[in-house]
């Protein structure tokens, strides 16, 4: 199967690309940056790069495409993000549909019943802007993904590593179910195979529903530190991305988006 995979130098996309190869399919890989190095050298992949954006940049891209990967997003953009996904996962979709495109996979998040977050609401929305031409799309939604280069993982690894203590917010007893990016990608792979599954919302979570307090704490254990959380009501958001500016590499902006979500 002829597939391109978007975001492909992402944490995601550079495991998931030789997992593709190695079941037989044809790849091809866009990044936003042609600068980006890809982490597969031996690899045969044709390279294009894309701003979504802009929908004339798109077509070349998808010549002979059956299937695309989309594991774009723009959290690290700041307040504008919500808007720009939408517009980038547009003008995909209608430039796919009048390519002729089979099916998008698209690798979100998992979400509540009652989402209210601008993270939330911004991957509902992807997804709906994904199958706004009609093209058929495959969803599934990934709790916290445990990987370095993961976002929400590296933030809570950066606070591990940096601070004997944390003051957070009580939001920090939220409980999820994260997954390992093993079987993230497992599920992925498979899909490529699952067209029956078009059209379908797909949870994709670990065994155990953890808070983010004992997601904190196991890290902790793994990596040999030790810290001290202590929860305080009402403690706004903006002092905690304050404080996780300093600590962690993970773009202000986007560790805020995590945090709010």
């Amino acid at each position: 199967m002829k597939i391109l995979v978007i975001g492909a130098l992402g944490t995601v996309g550079r495991k998931l690309v030789p997992e593709l190869l190695a079941a037989g399919h044809q790849v091809a890989i866009s990044s936003r940056y042609a600068s980006k190095i890809a982490p597969w050298p031996d690899s045969v992949c044709r390279r294009f790069t894309l701003n979504l954006l802009y929908y004339d940049s798109i077509p070349p891209a998808l010549d002979g495409v059956e299937l695309i990967y989309y594991l774009m997003h723009a959290m690290s953009d700041g307040q504008t993000h919500t808007s720009k996904e939408v517009i980038a996962a547009r003008n995909l979709a209608h430039a796919a549909a009048s390519a002729g495109v089979n099916r998008i996979i698209y690798l979100g998040s998992l979400v509540s019943a009652r989402p209210k977050s601008d993270h939330m609401l911004a991957r509902i929305a992807t997804g709906e802007a994904l199958s706004s031409s009609g093209i058929a799309v495959t969803e599934l939604r990934a709790g916290i993904i445990i990987a370095p280069g993961s976002a929400a993982f590296e933030v809570m690894r950066d606070m591990v590593g940096h601070m004997p203590f944390a003051l957070v917010p009580n939001a920090i007893e939220t409980q999820a179910p994260p997954i390992a990016l093993v079987n993230v990608l497992h599920y992925l792979v498979k899909l490529a195979d699952m067209p029956e599954t078009a059209g379908m919302i797909l949870d994709a979570a670990g065994p155990q529903w953890l808070s983010y307090r004992q997601l904190m704490l196991k890290i902790a254990k793994k990596f040999n530190k030790n810290i001290k959380i202590i929860a305080i009501p009402g403690l706004p958001i903006r002092v905690a991305c304050t404080v996780l500016g300093v600590v962690t590499s993970v773009p202000q902006n986007l560790a805020k988006s995590l945090i709010a979500g």
